[in-house]
């Protein structure tokens, strides 16, 4: 999972509203920014997530503070944000606004339950 997938990302020629798009980034992602600061490989942290724990959960269940795993997030998202500015996809006057945004929307993901896999179907 990147960061465009989980927070968007924004492109200069429209309008604010209409700027949020899904792509792939090149790096890591916020589960891989995420295990790193909890200490756990990704795969890990995938499997407690499946199981039904949050962000929050797994990073108290670490030993790890909420708001630290919060500003890890957004560290690792503004590393991609400068990359995607240096490389001319987003705005510079953009940077603000979309950290603003993310700082919610990472809140938002930290917090999130993730619905188990349904089973599959008997044959």
């Amino acid at each position: 999972m990147s960061w465009h997938v989980e927070v968007g990302t924004f492109r200069k020629e429209r309008t604010v509203e209409e700027q949020w798009s899904i792509r792939a980034a090149p790096h890591g992602g916020p589960i891989a920014a995420a295990a790193s600061y909890l200490g756990l490989d990704e795969h890990e942290l995938r499997v407690r997530l499946a199981n039904g724990r949050t962000l929050g959960k797994v990073a108290l269940e670490q030993g790890r503070s909420i708001c630290g795993l919060e500003n890890a997030l957004l560290a690792d998202l503004k590393w991609h944000l400068d990359a995607d500015i240096a490389a001319g996809r987003v705005a510079t006057g953009q940077e603000a606004q979309i950290l603003r945004i993310a700082k919610t929307r990472i809140d938002q993901l930290v917090e999130r339950e993730r619905r188990p896999a349904p089973a599959p179907a008997a044959a």
